[in-house]
């Protein structure tokens, strides 16, 4: 095992943070993270999306009038995009943009909120696994487990709330959906990629294929599981998901589903061995299989048609997100 009491490395990883049209959201961000004691040493590269139509543009505006106030950064770099890309490229872009400068990177979404040694944890995850091209990244939300692993563990794939890698390791990344799922079914990997059916990462993989790019998230995950890389867990989450109540472009109905402990500690015993933990699997497998039951098709059609009308109201603006963000 690593020592819990690894140094913090004298150069810290940069810090991406993509924000839109949520104000408050991005104003807890950042506020939370200015309350780590590393803060003051790094740069953080704020990237914020323009709006889509004219009801937008106040919400978009506020949200730039948050990233401008003062904060305990070492330097902060914004960037206002005057059209908008999408969550997708915006992302894409601003962490090529970030890398193409630093060997490394951190990255937050407006509505993460990390404890104060979120950047304690990242940066020493970062420089212990630097040479480990096995490690693709390092995680800082964890699921909320039925039996709490204590300590940091390695799960195969990539995750995206709040997150951290290496230049070369996202040079990897592959925006090739058909490619992807080709390598996948090759390899016999559709059921360990769905964690054994608990999950449909493979169908959102799939829907990408048929329906161009929408989410770079699954491009991640996919593109290290293929490659067979690892991405590190904390024990306990170090960031809150604040995402699921509606506000966002990718929106879940069901906020409870990513409540999770949210922890306290301050040093950690970093694993050596390179290796995805068979425990961190299963209680992975048992989570999903939790939140999500396996429901009769009656059901999943009911709940298919209600999250379709969903969205296409929200598309419509019948129903607009981040209402309660305004």
């Amino acid at each position: 095992m690593r020592q819990a009491d690894s140094p913090i490395p004298e150069l810290l990883a940069p810090i991406a943070i993509f924000g839109y049209n949520r104000p408050n959201h991005l104003k807890r961000c950042l506020e939370s993270l200015q309350n780590n004691k590393e803060a003051i040493s790094s740069d953080v590269y704020i990237f914020l999306d323009g709006p889509k139509n004219n009801s937008e543009v106040s919400r978009v505006e506020a949200t730039r009038a948050v990233a401008k106030l003062p904060y305990r950064f070492g330097k902060i770099i914004i960037t206002e995009q005057e059209e908008n890309l999408g969550l997708g490229k915006s992302i894409l872009s601003g962490i090529d943009t970030v890398l193409a400068e630093n060997p490394k990177i951190i990255v937050l979404e407006d509505d993460l909120e990390v404890t104060s040694h979120f950047l304690k944890y990242m940066n020493q995850g970062l420089a212990i696994y630097e040479s480990e091209k096995k490690v693709v990244s390092i995680h800082g939300y964890n699921y909320q487990f039925i039996n709490a692993i204590d300590e940091p563990y390695f799960i195969r794939g990539a995750d995206c709330l709040g997150w951290a890698t290496w230049v070369d390791r996202w040079s990897l990344l592959n925006k090739n959906s058909g490619d992807l799922y080709k390598s996948l079914q090759t390899e016999n990997l559709i059921s360990d990629f769905d964690l054994d059916g608990a999950f449909a990462y493979s169908k959102s993989l799939s829907d990408e294929a048929k329906n161009g790019f929408h989410s770079w998230a699954i491009h991640w995950h996919a593109t290290a599981f293929v490659n067979n890389l690892l991405t590190l867990y904390p024990g306990k989450s170090l960031v809150k998901y604040n995402g699921a109540d509606g506000s966002g472009t990718h929106f879940a109905i069901n906020e409870k589903i990513w409540e999770t402990e949210i922890s306290q500690q301050e040093n950690w015993i970093f694993p050596s061995e390179i290796e995805e933990s068979p425990a961190g699997r299963t209680q992975l497998i048992g989570y999903f299989n939790r939140i999500y039951p396996k429901l009769n098709f009656p059901k999943r059609v009911v709940r298919k048609i209600k999250f379709s009308l969903l969205v296409f109201l929200v598309n419509k603006g019948i129903i607009l997100r981040g209402k309660s963000d305004v």
